[in-house]
């Protein structure tokens, strides 16, 4: 029982990755933040290397050794180096002399969306994006939570704005999330940010 306590202690000790959605199965390292961040400019075999850019503009070019046993991480899965676009963004969790990479995440990226039409039986969704529209297939192991609980793909509402976590080819989106929208005001009467005080309009509204 004692040691059930101290590894829930240990487990509650160090949060979930910042920019890594809630996953399944295979768990990402648990440390808080990533030794370097940036994109992956080159991935040489032959010398056990990887090339990395960070900073931006004038970025910096990092180049470090890859430790033998490695572990790979791409959209949550186990994977390897070699599936890693040049130019994709990666997080490196490093040695103790910061010379070798131990860990590497991989992700696709994060698009703020409105979602405009959900086709649960296609599993796919419509959003509205700069330009017009698009649509995009929703993984059949997609993690979705609206205000933080567990929900279903058909749970989603046109007009939701939501956080979709896409996998690296941008074709398939993994993870879905629908923040709680905030509180504003206090008092005996506080209201979600968005709905309206007693009797106050709206533009629109008829007089």
């Amino acid at each position: 029982m004692r040691s059930r306590s101290m590894l829930m202690l240990a487990v509650l000790a160090f949060p979930v990755l910042a920019d890594e959605p809630p996953q399944k199965g295979f768990q990402t390292d648990p440390r808080r933040d990533a030794d370097l961040s940036g994109k992956l400019l080159k991935y040489d075999a032959a010398k056990g290397t990887v090339l990395i850019g960070s900073g931006g503009e004038g970025q910096k070019e990092t180049t470090l050794l890859l430790d033998k046993a490695i572990q790979v991480l791409l959209d949550s899965k186990p994977g390897k180096l070699s599936d890693i676009p040049e130019g994709t963004s990666v997080r490196l969790f490093l040695n103790n002399d910061r010379s070798t990479a131990v860990f590497i995440q991989a992700n696709g990226p994060t698009q703020r969306r409105v979602v405009t039409e959900v086709d649960a039986t296609k599993r796919t969704l419509n959003f509205k994006r700069e330009g017009g529209s698009g649509a995009i297939a929703v993984a059949s192991d997609a993690v979705i939570t609206i205000d933080g609980r567990d929900a279903k793909l058909e749970d989603l509402k046109p007009g939701t704005p939501a956080i979709l976590w896409m996998t690296m080819d941008q074709k398939t989106v993994r993870f879905i999330s629908v923040p709680k929208k905030r509180i504003v005001g206090g008092g005996e009467n506080p209201r979600k940010e968005g709905d309206r005080k007693d009797g106050e309009k709206k533009e629109g509204d008829k007089k």
